[in-house]
């Protein structure tokens, strides 16, 4: 993810005209690398982050047809409730579910701007967020036990008995390449282990 240098870029690049993340999968959001709130509040300030979240809140509204009932105030006081109570979501996935709820993914606005409609539908969002990050690690653990289990049947199948073991150790010694048999076989040894 490109670095973002000052506090009008973030604020661009993460506003609702710019549609961070659009054509993303929600699995795909969680492994953008947005930081997380609480890292931009510490790198921009806690305000940055309250007025960023503050246009969401406006636009969400706006976009319920509400745009006459917006309190600057209770806006506020949203993005605020969002700030201390969410700090932990990276900020992809916050615009990911001001996008779900404008589809409609979460309810809607009965005539009054309603903060605890969002809050609602942010713990309802975060709930299932918390299902596909645990799925997403599931798979990679999976694809991991898989991967080690391929590479320990390819060591089986190349794995020598005791016996055969001896047999190869007398034949190199015979040979007179003893040290070079084994100094292959501890190369090849190393360049397995870095791969593991």
């Amino acid at each position: 993810m490109p670095q973002i240098t000052g506090k009008s870029e973030f604020l661009k690049k993460y506003s609702p005209a710019n549609n961070y993340g659009v054509g993303k999968t929600f699995k795909e959001i969680v492994q953008d690398g947005s930081p997380c709130i609480s890292d931009f509040c510490k790198k921009y300030g806690k305000d940055t982050v309250i007025d960023l979240i503050m246009l969401h809140v406006r636009d969400l509204f706006v976009f319920a047809g509400l745009k006459k009932l917006i309190n600057p105030a209770v806006v506020a006081n949203i993005a605020a409730v969002i700030v201390s109570g969410y700090a932990h979501l990276n900020i992809a996935e916050l615009l990911y579910f001001f996008r779900l709820f404008k589809a409609g993914y979460f309810g809607k606005f009965y005539n009054a701007v309603d903060g605890l409609t969002i809050t609602t539908a942010l713990q309802s969002f975060e709930n299932q967020s918390k299902s596909v990050i645990l799925q997403a690690e599931s798979d990679r653990r999976e694809a991991e036990s898989q991967r080690r289990r391929a590479e320990y049947l390819e060591w089986q199948q190349r794995a020598v008995s005791h016996d055969k073991m001896q047999a190869l150790i007398e034949a190199h010694r015979k040979a007179g390449d003893y040290d070079e048999w084994v100094e292959s076989l501890q190369k090849e040894y190393e360049e397995r282990k870095t791969n593991i």
